[in-house]
């Protein structure tokens, strides 16, 4: 009896024992302390070992993020002032906002550099900066990440400035802004130098006369975004383009450029020029889904040179407006490897030439409405010694020649001693005349240097005078259509498919 009360008894204890050891556990759980797992050779007991002592890790709240600092010019506190804008931009600071209130209007007598990371100045609508010295730049931005958004700016009476100047910057972006009324041969409305990475997009810039570019990049500008702006460039000077990248110096490049859907109304240079001009050659651009309409006598719309490589200039319009351009449409001086694809051209041909132009393709072009004296619709040729117009493709564009003028769909021209037009294909092109005499669907002519091994595949020909004409000593060969792959010196043919009397 007095046995089994103790086994009872001793039951009962060894319950409450491990009752209060699991209320331990939970309590010692539930505080802010985590108990680290021992080492794994800690956890196996073996003969003489001790156990490892206990690790403790505390949990830390993280410190809240800054707030970004938004300053605006109040008027008061940041006058409307040159010294205005440079307090609120050095309260902002990286990451900050300065913001021009609607309609404020600020004179800016100096350069103001922004070399904060992610600055952004921004404008409500009718605020605007108007320029009040000479000869700089009224916001230079060098930081990365940095904006200036929305804002207008004038050139007033002291118009040889930038607005905006770009130096050695990454990532920055320009967008949403008005420019006009800025003069000289220095200044643009955007001027990039060594920039990197930048976006230029959803601008409006209308050059007063006499001024330079509305956007110019130079000098290790690479991996541009231009696009969605509106830029008049009617009175620009001498040879100023609506977009101008040059690489300009030796070892320096504006590789990687695009050029995508902007309006331009060009001047008298081109609405978009794109090449060394002294740097190093340019390569992987696009020019692609802008339109271009002449304002002035200029040059034409876009031109690719200095041997640039690897680019696309496609799916653009041009519309000479009644002029006459000095160049061409599109004009491929002395490039390499790129290709003109689905492009219109009103008013304007294509030319290819200068020292080199390899490895070209022309394609699904239309052509028409060009004056006589561009003489062709697709030119292809070189005056200069040792030159080479070669292994290029021109298929599938539509010419129409001007009526009641003596011009040519498509001609090479060989015209300099040790030159090489040579391995260039011709099919599938339409060309369409009302037969005026003189008029040539494609002509080859080889006045000095070497034409051959051209291919001339199935073309169409609509009633010119004249189908393929040959000029001097060239060769012919030829994987598809023609019915004598070698075309004999001298000989005038109506047709690839069929050769009628003349």
């Amino acid at each position: 009896m007095h046995r089994k009360v103790a086994q009872v008894l001793r039951q009962v204890f060894v319950l409450f024992f491990y009752l209060l050891l699991a209320v331990f556990a939970q309590a010692l759980l539930g505080t802010n302390v985590i108990a680290a797992p021992a080492p794994s050779a800690a956890r196996v007991r073996t003969p003489g070992a001790t156990s490892a002592a206990r690790q403790t890790v505390r949990r830390i709240k993280p410190a809240p993020a800054p707030t970004a600092i938004v300053i605006t010019l109040d008027g008061v506190t940041y006058p409307w002032t040159d010294a205005g804008f440079s307090a609120a931009l050095a309260a902002a600071g990286a990451n900050g906002t300065v913001v021009l209130p609607a309609n404020a209007v600020v004179t800016l007598t100096t350069d103001h550099t922004i070399s904060d990371d992610d600055l952004t100045v921004r404008c409500e609508p009718g605020a605007a900066f108007v320029s009040g010295v000479d000869q700089t730049s009224l916001i230079t931005i060098t930081g990365t990440g940095d904006e200036v958004l929305g804002c207008e700016f004038a050139g007033g009476s002291d118009s040889h400035s930038n607005p905006i100047f770009l130096w050695n910057s990454n990532g920055a972006r320009i967008q949403g802004d008005i420019a006009s009324g800025f003069v000289g041969v220095s200044t643009a409305f955007v001027y990039l130098v060594g920039a990197s990475s930048s976006i230029v997009q959803g601008n409006q810039c209308t050059v007063a006369a006499g001024g330079a570019s509305c956007i110019f990049g130079e000098k290790d500008s690479v991996g541009t975004l231009v696009r969605d702006n509106e830029l008049d460039e009617s009175r620009g000077g001498t040879d100023a383009h609506a977009i101008t990248f040059h690489s300009t110096n030796s070892g320096m490049s504006v590789s990687g450029t695009q050029i995508f859907d902007n309006s331009m109304v060009g001047g008298q240079g081109f609405c978009v020029e794109i090449g060394a001009f002294g740097g190093e050659p340019v390569d992987g651009f696009v020019i692609s889904g802008n339109s271009c309409k002449m304002g002035a006598s200029g040059l034409g719309g876009y031109s690719v040179g200095s041997a640039a490589a690897f680019w696309t200039v496609s799916n653009n319009t041009f519309d000479a407006n009644g002029y006459v351009p000095a160049i061409s449409c599109l004009e491929v001086a002395g490039a390499t490897d790129g290709i003109l694809l689905g492009n219109s051209c009103d008013g304007g041909n294509i030319s290819l030439s200068n020292t080199q132009a390899q490895r070209v393709t022309i394609s699904s072009n239309v052509i028409y409405n060009f004056n006589r004296t561009a003489n062709a619709g697709i030119y292809m040729g070189t005056a200069v010694t040792s030159g080479e117009m070669a292994d290029n493709v021109v298929v599938s564009n539509l010419i129409h020649l001007p009526p009641g003028v003596a011009t040519i769909g498509i001609w090479q021209q060989c015209l300099a001693h040790n030159s090489v037009c040579s391995n260039n294909s011709f099919y599938y092109n339409t060309i369409v005349s009302d037969g005026t005499p003189g008029s040539v669907g494609i002509k080859f002519e080889n006045d000095y240097g070497t034409s051959s091994n051209e291919t001339v595949g199935p073309n169409t020909f609509r009633t010119p005078y004249e189908t393929v004409v040959e000029v001097g000593a060239i060769t012919f060969t030829s994987s598809a259509g023609p019915s004598n792959p070698t075309l004999p010196q001298s000989r005038i043919y109506q047709d690839l498919s069929s050769a009628p009397a003349r």
